[in-house]
């Protein structure tokens, strides 16, 4: 204990004849002073023995819990949103997702996000022209070709299954039996182009098959012989060495003029297929990207107008509770809060762009984000409890504190964290178990729009509900520890103040009787010297008196005069 010896604080004033002169005025009030700290620190030490902890800091842990997986509950829900109105597909904005291509349509490798034209069904539908193995794939011919369905008129298949050509030989001008009107570009050919197929809808193929530039006028045996091979392959082919144009009544390079024309124009129709594949797949992608957007805005001014109420909520609570619950208060609560809301609009924005963030990202990848922030949720909450309690530690506030206090107050800390932590597995359990229940109560499973189904929301506020609850319970158990073990050293310290006030307070009383018995003998010492000074004086009259006593005349009176004069002043202090 500082100064426990008064005398430590002794001030020497200056030294005379190797005698010390103490200055016990200074001593007095340095020792008042201490004094006056010790029953201050009492007085301190007699609050703060009053004082009980409360777990207000575990129901904030809680609500701020609870608020995050509200909006992460907002964020997924619409993103489900976005998805149904997506066509039941996530969000990708990707080329392929929106343009088809030829090369992809081949390898069935469809633009499914492609709004403006169904390319599934027209993938679907050809690939129904062709004849499968039991495995699936596609048959091949001799040449190599896919097999088409095929049947011809009468067969007993030809009622009971597609056939590929039908689309294209219905209504379409046939000849007489002598002249074959021909497909310059076979159908087989259209119908087997994976180009064709994806750039092309049934209709402007018949169309195109069935035009002046491709359908002519062949002779029948002609006809026969092409078949379905291309014209120029079929002109350059021999048959017990004669090409078609020797065997056949046939203008050879007319036909072969014809072809080219044909596929000038084929090649053409496929290009303006695959510029509105390009066009309609950037449309599409353009929509999507504004139909996601104005789901994450939706997101997020919905955050934000539930943090506004947020604040409402918490302002009237806190009039509930004030003893002044006048209009005119309740009116002032409500400003306050839009106040506060004001003060933290930043940080609300802040978390209402990380809403619409995790609305995209459940839009990309979907309930997979859910978990993810929910797990992420219940790590940075363990992080922060865990930093927390290492800020405790080194906190030098809380150096002096018994270490079973500390770990009381470490404890309490983690409880939070864990309580927090605990309202997120409560609330998927709860939530859980309310949609198994759904089936039997279906008011629990219907949706609402942006907050979710009825079991979502009970699942929130009684996991947060009971987490709190038991939390709270927990912790106040360890307040009550820490209560009595800061009541035992408190106690013992106001014991140690007390004793340490009264010990300064007898030396107060020492230095007091020191100084007063210092005063004393001071105005001894003075009245010792003031009788010796006049005995002096009285002797030196008493000299001039006796040795003139024979002639007093010779007595000269103003010399002794002031001898008098001062003998005269020191008797009457005496």
């Amino acid at each position: 204990m500082a100064n426990e010896n008064a005398l430590d604080n002794v001030i020497v004033a200056e030294e005379i004849d190797d005698e010390l002169i103490i200055d016990f005025d200074e001593l007095e009030k340095s020792l008042q002073d201490e004094i006056n700290n010790e029953i201050l620190k009492r007085e301190l030490m007699d609050q703060e023995i009053e004082v009980m902890n409360n777990p207000e800091a575990l129901g904030e842990s809680v609500k701020n819990v609870i608020w995050e997986q509200f909006i992460n509950q907002v964020a997924s829900q619409v993103g489900e949103e976005f998805v149904k109105d997506n066509n039941g597909m996530r969000l990708d904005l990707s080329k392929d997702a929106h343009i088809q291509t030829a090369e992809n349509f081949a390898e069935g490798k469809i633009a499914l996000h492609n709004s403006k034209i169904d390319y599934q069904e027209r993938y679907d539908t050809w690939q129904d022209n062709f004849q499968k193995n039991e495995d699936g794939s596609i048959k091949l011919n001799k040449d190599g070709n896919s097999v088409l369905r095929v049947y011809k008129k009468g067969s007993e298949d030809y009622n009971t299954n597609y056939d590929a050509r039908e689309y294209i030989d219905k209504d379409r001008p046939m000849g007489s039996k002598t002249v074959h009107k021909d497909h310059t570009i076979s159908a087989a050919e259209i119908i087997r182009d994976p180009e064709a197929a994806a750039y092309m809808d049934r209709d402007k193929q018949a169309e195109f098959a069935n035009s002046e530039k491709n359908l002519v006028d062949l002779d029948a045996a002609a006809n026969q012989s092409k078949s379905d091979k291309k014209m120029t392959e079929w002109l350059d082919s021999e048959r017990d060495g004669k090409k078609p144009g020797e065997r056949f009544n046939i203008d050879e390079e007319e036909l072969r003029q014809r072809d080219k024309d044909a596929r000038e124009e084929y090649k053409r129709k496929k290009e303006e297929g695959k510029k509105e594949a390009e066009l309609t797949g950037k449309q599409s992608q353009k929509e999507e990207a504004l139909k996601v957007g104005k789901h994450a805005v939706k997101a997020i001014l919905f955050t934000l107008l539930a943090a506004l109420v947020r604040e409402v909520v918490n302002s009237f609570v806190a009039w509930i509770k004030s003893k002044d619950k006048s209009f005119k208060s309740l009116l002032l609560s409500f400003k306050n809060a839009i106040v506060s809301f004001v003060s933290k609009l930043h940080l609300y924005i802040i978390n209402a762009i990380d809403v619409g963030l995790t609305v995209i990202a459940e839009a990309i990848f979907g309930p997979i984000v859910r978990i993810i922030k929910r797990v992420w949720i219940l790590l940075k909450q363990g992080f922060h409890s865990l930093s927390q309690a290492v800020q405790y530690i080194n906190n030098p506030a809380n150096k002096g504190k018994s270490s079973e206090i500390k770990m009381m107050e470490i404890g309490k800390i983690v409880i939070a964290g864990a309580s927090a932590a605990g309202a997120i597995g409560l609330t998927q359990l709860i939530e859980s178990g309310l949609t198994y229940l759904g089936e039997y109560c279906p008011a629990l499973i219907v949706e609402i729009p942006i907050i979710g189904s009825l079991a979502s929301i009970l699942g929130i506020f009684f996991g947060g509900l009971i987490a709190g609850i038991i939390g709270a319970l927990i912790m106040l158990v360890i307040d009550k520890a820490i209560e009595k073990t800061k009541a035992e050293e408190l106690n013992g310290h106001i014991i140690a103040s007390g004793n340490s006030i009264l010990q300064k307070q007898q030396e107060l009383i020492g230095i007091k009787d020191n100084k007063m018995q210092m005063t004393r003998d001071e105005e001894v010492r003075k009245m010792v010297e003031r009788h010796n000074d006049t005995e002096e004086q009285l002797d030196y009259l008493y000299t001039q008196i006796n040795n003139n006593e024979d002639d007093p005349e010779d007595i000269d009176f103003k010399d002794i005069e002031d001898p008098l004069n001062d003998i005269w002043k020191r008797l009457s202090k005496i």
